[in-house]
């Protein structure tokens, strides 16, 4: 499990007006996000010590489980007092009637905004995402005065906090949805969107059907891109046992079948014995290989690859071909193999080392015809994308690398790195502490280090953090598949 939702929806106040359509918008969004592979946890008509409870034990859990996602969504009543936000649970007192009640009272019947932010400064997960369609109003019952809208807050880093309206606004339902959720659930399932740019969607759809009287807004800390329906969440079905997705050099077939002279073969990683190997492989020796052994195959192929196995060039070559005459299930078994070799070495641990374009190209080419492959091979990398920038297929978004420049006795050179929101020091790990210099080769060797990405997706940013200006001659031109600007 890597997402998780805790999902609120208030109507039924038993001291505050009732509300209609929170528990509809809870229940529908709910649908959009197990699609998106959240777990959710849904609570409806709850008490302040009851939702107090339920994002104590989530976010243990969170840190249990390693959760990356987390997701709180609120529907129903709030308001503010002495500059701090509530949320009003079905126990709150009627804040809005002539009865002056103290903030201890308050405080006993409402889930304060400041207690959630603290149970996320504890979250140990990437993204925080909290989205509150509160503060609104049905029919003639008004909840959108000054005194019933947020006051400032101050979220922990890697927080996004979405408002349904603006501050001093009210937000609207129909008969089925608030306007606000209407508008989320429009676009939430936008591919590849970062949630900033869902918003603004949001944003534009809410005030739209609202004609202007709603707009949401938000306060954001994250550092990375978070994506709601991103395709690299994709389902799968493709299982292999934990032998063949880790060290393949203890892997082995059926004894004396044919399958296990070919992997051996390849295991030797001696190009005399793997070209021989691979030449044995043809249609109705491959009907006898089980997933595993297909599995195996496609993943020595890139390694024998890499070994300069002249027959490994031919066959990864002649990919479409060889497929072409080959089961689909034999080929996607293989094509799986072999995407995973170029993101793992033969221990199964994860490598950073660019393959070269042409035979990208040549595997990439065919995944839109194994469609599998591509949500196999998401799956796996999706772990992966949290702590290396990586190119992962079926995504295809340029990446961004802001290098800042400083400057010694010796010219400019390159001190750190911004990408995906990770920044990086790129002197921290040279053992002498030399500057790196600016020139192409060095950025890279910088790319290569950092990162496993399709090359031709990279844009350059060069940030010049000193006062000293970069004349013509500091300056370089880079190869026309890297696009570089300065800053």
């Amino acid at each position: 499990m890597e997402r998780i939702a805790l999902l609120v929806g208030n109507n039924n106040y038993k001291n505050l007006g009732k509300l209609k359509c929170c528990i509809n918008d809870v229940l529908e969004l709910e649908k959009s996000l197990k699609k998106m592979g959240f777990e959710t946890i849904v609570l409806k008509d709850v008490e302040s010590s009851k939702l107090a409870d339920a994002v104590s034990q989530v976010v243990d859990f969170i840190n249990k489980e390693k959760i990356n996602d987390f997701l709180f969504y609120f529907a129903g009543h709030s308001f503010q007092m002495n500059q701090k936000n509530y949320l009003a649970c079905i126990d709150t007192v009627d804040v809005f009637g002539k009865t002056n009640f103290s903030e201890g009272q308050i405080l006993y019947c409402t889930y304060n905004l400041d207690f959630l932010f603290n149970e996320l400064e504890k979250a140990k997960c990437g993204f925080k995402i909290v989205i509150l369609d509160a503060c609104r109003t049905i029919v003639d019952n008004v909840r959108g005065n000054m005194s019933s809208t947020f006051a400032p807050i101050d979220a922990p880093i890697g927080t996004i906090v979405e408002f349904s309206t603006s501050p001093g606004q009210s937000s609207l339902e129909d008969e089925e949805h608030g306007y606000f959720t209407k508008a989320l659930l429009k676009n939430i399932d936008s591919r590849n969107i970062p949630v900033e740019q869902l918003f603004k969607n949001v944003r534009k759809s809410s005030y739209e059907m609202t004609n202007g009287k709603q707009i949401s807004w938000e306060h954001t800390s994250l550092l990375g891109d978070f994506i709601f329906n991103s395709t690299f969440i994709m389902n799968s079905n493709f299982e292999y046992s934990k032998d063949v997705l880790g060290d393949i050099e203890s892997y082995e077939a059926v004894r004396g079948s044919k399958a296990n002279e070919i992997i051996q073969g390849l295991l030797t990683f001696d190009f005399y014995k793997q070209n021989p190997a691979i030449d044995m492989i043809d249609n109705q020796t491959l009907s006898t290989f089980d997933k595993n052994d297909l599995f195996a195959l496609g993943r020595l192929l890139v390694y024998a690859l890499y070994n300069n196995a002249f027959s490994a060039n031919k066959f990864i070559s002649n990919l479409s071909v060889k497929f072409s005459n080959y089961r689909e299930d034999i080929s996607s078994h293989i094509l799986n193999g072999i995407l995973y070799g170029f993101y793992y070495n033969s221990k199964g641990e994860y490598w950073n080392r660019i393959m070269n374009n042409q035979y990208i190209s040549n595997v990439l080419s065919l995944l839109n015809q194994y469609e599998n492959s591509i949500g196999f091979i998401q799956k796996i990398l999706y772990n992966e994308s949290k702590n290396h920038v990586l190119y992962i297929p079926g995504v295809e978004r340029p990446f961004v690398f802001d290098i800042y420049l400083d400057i010694s006795e010796y010219g400019f050179y390159m001190s750190k790195m911004l990408v995906d929101g990770k920044m990086i020091d790129l002197n921290a790990d040279d053992m002498y502490g030399s500057p790196i210099p600016l020139d192409e080769s060095e950025i890279k060797k910088i790319i290569k280090k950092n990162t496993l990405i399709n090359i031709k997706d990279i844009k350059i940013n060069l940030y010049n953090d000193t006062d000293v200006e970069i004349n013509s001659e500091s300056k370089i031109c880079l190869s026309e598949y890297l696009s570089l600007s300065y800053k």
